[in-house]
């Protein structure tokens, strides 16, 4: 003979995580065991850090049986994040009597998941760069499960010493190379081809490729460099230029210098942008802030990948200027006691070979609790449930989870 029974089932800790996408999956794996148990699910609220049920059973065997099913089948489709479940629930038979009273205490489960979950107060800047910290440790947790702690570091360095400070001119210069070499192509091909490149241009010493001719420009066609004349005559003829500037005894880094003594590094180094694209050949104002972004100048421009993961966890708008974004990265690195350029490494990592790519996998992102793009790409349809009566169904609440703008 039948009985009805109140669950009463935690996370560990009581940690408020079951949201959004966690609070579906949760409902569907309560769908799940109890059509496969026997057991029917009068009434069901989903909380933050757990669930409460009205349920109709046989025996204590039969909710235990509940239970494990349904741990078992959430723990089988959530492979994003973690969310453990007590080893133990609080069980309780409800005599006939006493059913009015534990409705309207799951009515009052209701409505208070759904007020802790739709909160409009906006957090302090404190709480919200906490919330980014977060986010950065996450990022970093996912590439190193993706390409091993080893590799991480490795390409976080390598990111770094690419945009330290050039140690000299021929260093400046040879950055410069690179960067026009990488227009359209990116750098991972000039990465490849860097010695080669090197030995075709002299070691990219200015003087000796202002005295590159014709005849060697032509020549480099068949070196196994990337082949593309017009960059090829462009770095000759910036080489040139470099000389020129610096025929006086000084250096092109001392006229760098002090031009950015009188620039504004919050708007993006506006005037060494246009002394760039005035002083050589070949160079627009992306490539002219990417250039100086490749001479140390953090604020000069954002990277498209770590741009793309900001504006898709709304931490930033999609049309704000690149120095807003580095200002914000920026502050994230202060805030992490880090590099501005080892934090952006990893945010670009993650954008680039993690899930989030231009075409997401929102499904595999360890971010997904936390993205309200991504969270805004699922489905919103709710599970059914084997109730006895349609208006005893399993209640969902609409989930406001994500960073704040």
């Amino acid at each position: 003979m039948r009985a009805t029974w109140f669950i009463a089932l935690d996370v560990v800790r009581r940690r408020a995580v079951l949201r959004g996408r966690l609070k579906r999956l949760a409902l569907d794996a309560l769908r799940r065991a109890s059509s496969s148990s026997g057991v029917l699910v009068l009434d069901a609220r989903l909380l933050p850090m757990g669930i409460r049920a009205l349920v109709s059973a046989r025996s204590r065997m039969e909710l235990r049986s509940l239970l494990k099913r349904f741990v078992a089948c959430f723990s089988s489709t959530n492979t994003v994040v973690e969310a453990r479940w007590r080893a133990s629930a609080h069980v309780h038979r409800i005599l006939p009597h006493q059913l009015g009273a534990y409705r309207d205490f799951m009515r009052r489960c209701g409505r208070s998941g759904d007020a802790s979950m739709s909160k409009g107060s906006q957090p302090s800047s404190n709480a919200h760069m906490r919330a980014l910290t977060a986010i950065v440790r996450m990022v970093e947790r996912s590439n190193e499960s993706r390409s091993g702690s080893d590799e991480t570091a490795a390409r976080v360095r390598r990111y770094v010493a690419e945009h330290d400070a050039p140690r000299d001119d021929r260093d400046a210069f040879a950055r410069l190379c690179c960067v026009i070499f990488a227009a359209g192509l990116g750098f991972g091909p000039v990465a490849r081809c860097r010695e080669a490149l090197e030995a075709a241009f002299c070691g990219f010493e200015p003087s000796r490729v202002a005295e590159l001719d014709e005849a060697r420009a032509t020549a480099m066609l068949a070196m196994p460099i990337i082949r593309n004349r017009a960059k090829i005559d462009a770095c000759i003829d910036n080489g040139r230029r470099w000389h020129a500037l610096t025929t006086g005894g000084g250096s092109y880094l001392a006229r760098v210098a002090a031009a950015a003594a009188d620039d504004d590094p919050s708007e993006g180094w506006p005037r060494l942008s246009a002394m760039l694209r005035a002083d050589f050949s070949r160079l627009g104002a992306m490539t002219a802030r990417l250039t100086l972004k490749r001479w140390g100048f953090f604020m000069a421009g954002s990277h498209p990948g770590a741009r793309r993961l900001l504006t898709r966890l709304h931490c930033v708008d999609a049309a704000a200027p690149d120095a807003h974004v580095q200002r914000l990265i920026a502050s994230l690195a202060q805030k992490a006691g880090r590099d501005p350029y080892s934090v952006e490494a990893s945010l670009a990592d993650f954008a680039a070979d993690g899930p989030c790519r231009k075409e997401p996998h929102c499904e595999r992102c360890a971010l997904l609790e936390r993205c309200p793009t991504g969270l805004a790409q699922e489905p919103q349809k709710a599970p059914e449930t084997n109730a006895r009566r349609p208006s005893e169904s399993l209640q969902t609440a609409q989930s406001a989870c994500g960073l704040p703008r």
